[in-house]
């Protein structure tokens, strides 16, 4: 192999020019084929293809474009009282103080009510401006629908069909009430004693049934509860995955607002929902970049002025590291075809790490090059030298970047795999383009390096301070300092965190992400909702009945289900009420409009259509009120959605997020539901009446008292007996569903409810909140095995390097008191790991074998601890802190995850080049000075595998 080596290298440098042209036909390839590369944006894509979330959402992003929306928010630029209390508990609702933001958003409340005549102008100024503003919107391309506004009529003139019957009646008791005393008062012959008059008050029914959903139904337009904000909900005809034509569609929407000069008025106009943020996120990171490669090239041309001063030799490595990075970009998108949002910073990452072969060898360079001036011979010697350790730290730091490619979270296994033969190229490019570089240096200034390189240290010096110092006794006060430190980093090391807090890896301070908060607090509800798919509305039928009402312990995590059926109350209530409206109707048949006093005049006409108005269907509910739940008519999916919308409060923790993955993301419901069940018991009398049969069967059943279903043993027995007797016919006229309905009568007889309900659908919900969830369980499940993997995959590799393991367990020393210190250090310095910054984790223990592989070939080259520090430490520390550069310039970016993950790199990096440096040295001494027959054993055994080496000095040095 050596003699290989030396030939290859030679006949390389021999024909500079030949090399170069063809290394520029190469770089030149690579540079158009990295010019092609992009950033890949589509969150779905980074998760596995196969994941039934993923599948689930392309295929609802296919019926109507995706789950999000774009929020026009439209506020007043003027802010008073309470919207300053209400801003400040905003801030504290983002740090988690939520009792106290609670409590502020009670003061700014009790102020909005205060002010809410002036607040109704307001709100009356941002329904104008958003009717201007939709008029203009709507002629937009890629607009499926728009919403900013509801016909309430619908819903308003069919409000008592809506009511609790418990409810309508109570309503029309107390309204009976003031009837008949305005009867009694309308009476000639009435006697006025003073008694009072009967104040009717509704408040309370009108209150409970102000709303549908969360939807205030008192107020048309989508305008907050305290009259502070409107908005208008966009539907665009595509995913907001699509980053460049969410640019696109937004950039209009902006073109608009300023056509319109509404922030003239005093009206400030804002965009949120997913299509705003993704496209805020996704730009903001496009920004950080360009600085973050400024800043680490920057950062590494410093530390190497520092350490090797001469300006021939940086820009060799310099370019080496351009021709690198170019050429792992271009084969990425030969074999990648794109990047995602980690890997689209790795250029930074390895330009800190892959310079450090390129250190490692100008630095034993300079050593051969002074005693052979010759640039082809002295660089022959120097890879001869420092090659069978750069190799192994190719291997054991190329292992630590591919434990990441098991990941199924496409932006580590991404980086993995683009990081593993990134190194490789990079090595491949310090110890072959380097030297060319210097080779065409010299042919134009042949003088330059014989100047600048011979003489540039004294090699007599680490001679001297080792004659001087008691080195065998720092050593050992150095291990047992590392030891106590090590102990009281390992306690500490106990307190270490997982931060399950999503919002301290998302950028929260992108415009869109503020306004979102605000948004929640205002309208109480999540802007993105998840989404349920079914194929017809027969299926969102049983699914509306599973929701509705919620379970309690779906309750605590969601606040309303919206569905097409939303709008139909059960069969059987509408039924029951209108039998009361019929009884209403026919009390107030002595009442006349002339009868009335002059303050209820005014509500005749709407009483009028209120108690005229009879049951309804979903056939009969509005278009405008159902297209957003309908797909897209050039869909091949077609079917309806539901939206469940999600506790705005429980939206971060990583525990909530799961825990609401697992409660709805797969959902199993039956076809029978709870209204359709109940709406047969209501019919227990029509069907003893149709059937003629006095006394059911299976009067043996009791009564069901399941947490959301309550029937009596008398309801039980009826249901079961017309389920399994009653005709087709009779089973339609109830207005159960055609599924329903074929259910029934395709799977009958059945034995008890639990029977009927047997038989079922499963669905899927899908949204931006469950893979955020899907993303930190997959991290979570993967940290541990990718940690431990790579510490097997490094031992592998260190035994497969010195094919020993005393020297294995010695290479293993510095990196185990590394991870400890580090682990140690983060609750001092106030880290937590998080699922951004774990997958670094692998990488530190890549970096710390690294420059400890240099530093113990060294020593077994020379036998003495001493020289190899002072030659190769010089090289491990500047190699430190070249990928120090690299990692801190990530550490400050304005993206909290990638941003952690800098700075766990950065105190990593620091713990392993302080045992590298310091402690692995002390190990060498100690040993050498303990047992020395073990360290020329081990000498002797790398001289075997590796002759090229110097051979000088064959027996253990004294220190």
């Amino acid at each position: 192999m050596r003699d290989f080596t030396t030939r290859a290298v030679r006949a390389y440098l021999a024909r500079p020019y030949l090399s170069a042209a063809i290394a520029g036909v190469i770089f030149v390839l690579a540079l158009l084929s990295a010019a092609q590369l992009r950033i890949n944006s589509n969150q779905l894509d980074t998760l596995p293809a196969d994941s039934p979330h993923v599948i689930e959402a392309r295929k609802i992003t296919e019926m109507v474009g995706g789950t999000g929306f774009v929020i026009v928010t439209l506020r007043m630029q003027e802010r008073d009282a309470g919207d300053e209390i209400f801003y400040r508990a905003l801030e504290l609702k983002r740090n988690s103080q939520d009792e106290e933001a609670d409590r502020l958003m009670n003061e700014a409340n009790k102020i909005y009510k205060e002010l809410l005549p002036r607040n109704l102008q307001d709100a009356e100024k941002l329904k104008a401006a958003s009717d201007e503003l939709v008029a203009k919107l709507i002629d937009l391309d890629d607009v499926k629908y728009i919403r900013h506004k509801i016909d309430l009529d619908f819903i308003q003139n069919r409000i008592l069909y809506y009511m609790e019957p418990a409810d309508l009646r109570e309503a029309f008791r107390r309204i009976g009430i003031k009837r008949d005393e305005l009867i009694e008062r309308a009476n000639p012959f009435f006697l006025d004693l003073g008694q009072p008059e009967y104040r009717l008050d509704l408040s309370d029914i009108r209150t409970k049934y102000s709303r549908v959903g969360k939807k205030e139904i008192v107020d048309d337009y989508y305008v907050s509860p305290d009259r502070k904000m409107m908005v208008i909900v966009i539907k665009p005809s595509f995913s907001f995955n699509d980053i460049a034509r969410s640019q696109a569609f937004l950039k209009k929407i902006h073109h608009i607002v300023d056509e319109t000069g509404i922030a003239d008025r005093g009206i400030e106009v804002g965009l949120t929902g997913s299509y705003a943020n993704y496209t805020e996120s996704y730009v903001a990171i496009q920004k950080t970049i360009r600085p973050t490669m400024l800043y680490a090239m920057t950062g590494i041309t410093l530390i190497l002025f520092l350490f090797i001063r001469r300006f021939t030799l940086i820009a060799s490595m310099l370019l080496a590291l351009v021709y690198a990075i170019v050429l792992t970009f271009g084969l990425t998108y030969l074999l990648i075809g794109e990047l995602n949002l980690i890997t689209s910073l790795f250029g930074g990452i390895l330009a800190g790490l892959g310079v450090d072969f390129g250190i490692h060898l100008i630095f034993r360079f300079r050593e051969e090059f002074a005693e052979h001036p010759v640039i082809p011979e002295a660089m022959t010697r120097a890879i001869l030298q420092t090659g069978p350790a750069a190799a192994y730290s190719v291997g054991t730091t190329t292992v630590a970047f591919a434990a990441l490619m098991v990941s199924q979270f496409k932006g580590f296994s991404h980086f993995g795999i683009i990081s593993a033969y990134g190194i490789i190229i990079t090595a491949f490019s310090m110890f072959f383009i380097t030297p060319l570089i210097l080779v065409l240096f010299q042919r134009v200034y042949p003088n330059l390096l014989q100047k600048y390189v011979t003489g540039d240290r004294d090699h007599t010096m680490e001679e001297r301070w080792e004659r001087r110092l008691n080195v065998p006794a720092i050593a050992r006060i150095t291990i047992l300092s590392v030891l106590g430190l090590s102990i009281a980093a390992g306690i500490m090391a106990t307190n270490v965190q997982w931060d399950h807090d999503v919002r301290n890896m998302l950028d929260t301070s992108i415009p869109s992400e503020k306004l979102k908060d605000e948004m929640h607090l205002r309208y109480e509800v999540a802007g993105d909702p998840l989404a349920i798919a079914s194929e017809s509305l027969d299926e969102a039928k049983a699914l509306w009945e599973f929701f509705e009402p919620l379970p309690d312990h779906m309750a605590e995590r969601i606040t309303q289900v919206v569905s097409p059926w939303s709008f139909v109350p059960p069969w059987n209530r509408q039924l029951q009420n209108r039998a009361l409206i019929a009884n209403f109707r026919r009390q107030n048949e002595v009442i006349k409009y002339g009868m009335l006093p002059d303050r209820y005049k005014p509500f005749w006409g709407q009483y009028q259509r209120l108690v005229t108005q009879q049951p309804f269907w979903i056939d009969d509910v509005p278009d405008d009120l159902l297209d957003q739940f309908r797909a897209a008519e050039e869909s091949r999916y077609q079917g309806w959605l539901t939206f469940v919308y999600p506790d705005v409060t429980r939206l971060y923790n990583q525990r909530d997020l799961v825990a609401l993955d697992d409660l709805v993301s797969i959902l199993e419901f039956p076809i029978v539901g709870k209204h359709s069940l109940g709406n047969m018991a209501y019919h227990a009398n029509a069907w003893r009446n149709y059937s003629g049969r006095p006394v059911f069967q299976n009067q043996a059943l009791g009564p069901v008292t399941q947490e959301d279903l309550q029937l009596s043993a008398a309801e039980h027995s009826a249901i079961i007996d017309m389920a399994n007797h009653a005709d087709e016919a009779f089973l339609k006229n109830m207005h159960l569903t055609d599924l329903v309905t074929e259910t029934i009568l395709k799977h009958r007889p059945f034995e008890n409810i639990s029977d009927l309900q047997s038989h079922t659908i499963k669905a899927r919900t899908i949204g931006s909140t469950l893979l955020v969830a899907q993303f930190t369980r997959i991290v979570l499940e993967e940290s541990r095995f990718i940690v431990v993997g790579t510490l097997v995959l490094v031992l592998i590799i260190l035994w497969i390097s010195f094919r020993n393991l005393t020297s294995s367990l010695i290479s293993l020393a510095p990196l185990t008191a590394g991870l400890i210190l580090m682990a140690g250090s983060l609750p001092l310095l106030d880290v937590k790991i998080n699922y951004f910054n774990v997958a670094v984790l692998p990488i530190i223990v890549g970096y710390g074998i690294n420059n400890g592989i240099f530093v113990y070939y060294r020593f077994l080259e020379t036998g003495s601890v001493f020289r190899a520090l002072y030659h190769t430490g010089s090289a491990g520390m500047a190699s430190s802190l070249t990928s120090l550069a690299g990692w801190g310039a990530i550490a400050m970016t304005d993206h909290p995850g990638l941003s952690s993950m800098g700075v766990l790199a950065c105190i990593g990096l620091v713990a392993m080049m302080f045992v590298t440096l310091v402690f692995l040295p002390a190990v060498l001494v100690f040993l050498n000075q303990r047992w020395p027959n073990m360290i020329l054993r081990l000498r002797k055994a790398h001289f075997q595998h590796h002759p090229h080496t110097e051979t000088e000095n064959e027996t253990a040095a004294p220190s």
